[in-house]
């Protein structure tokens, strides 16, 4: 996912605020070395809070993450705690935990695997009640769809059909 980089109104008025040039092109440089670590593979891995799980588990939900929107993504970094497990596909629970959303994962979940879990805890998905009859499978299409206006379309039309 491609990125711009560009000074906030708040950041532009402080650079400017700036009387040496030096000064202010040191603050834009760390200010675009800050936004272009954020919008990095690395700066994803670093916000995300992952319980330990196999190396390669980590790696696609990172880069899951990574391609998600902004928003979302902050979503993720302030709501969400991964763990991996082998009993199911996936699962996305509402925990009262450190983090309100705890997304369990088998080790070869796929991106849009994991993009339908998170979907899950954006539309707020609350698993551990029990579900009106009907309500099931419309969380789970609401989620896949979600899931496909991030860009996570493979699985997506076969799930929904």
């Amino acid at each position: 996912m491609k990125h711009n980089f560009r000074l906030t109104k708040e950041q532009r008025e402080f650079v400017n605020s700036q009387k040496s040039e030096n000064k202010k092109k040191r603050i834009i440089e760390s200010l675009r070395s800050q936004y272009e670590f954020e919008n990095s593979l690395e700066g994803t891995a670093y916000n995300l809070k992952i319980l330990p799980c196999r190396q390669k588990l980590e790696r696609t939900i990172v880069q899951t993450v990574h391609e998600l929107p902004k928003r979302v993504k902050q979503f993720v970094y302030d709501n969400c705690e991964f763990l991996s497990i082998s009993r199911f596909e996936g699962l996305c629970l509402d925990v009262n935990a450190r983090y309100p959303w705890l997304i369990m994962l088998r080790d070869n979940a796929s991106k849009s695997t994991i993009a339908h879990e998170i979907a899950h805890a954006r539309l707020g998905h609350k698993t551990a009640e029990p579900c009106p009859p009907g309500d099931s499978e419309k969380n789970e299409r609401a989620a896949w769809q979600l899931a496909g206006k991030w860009g996570f379309h493979k699985k997506i039309k076969q799930r929904i059909n």
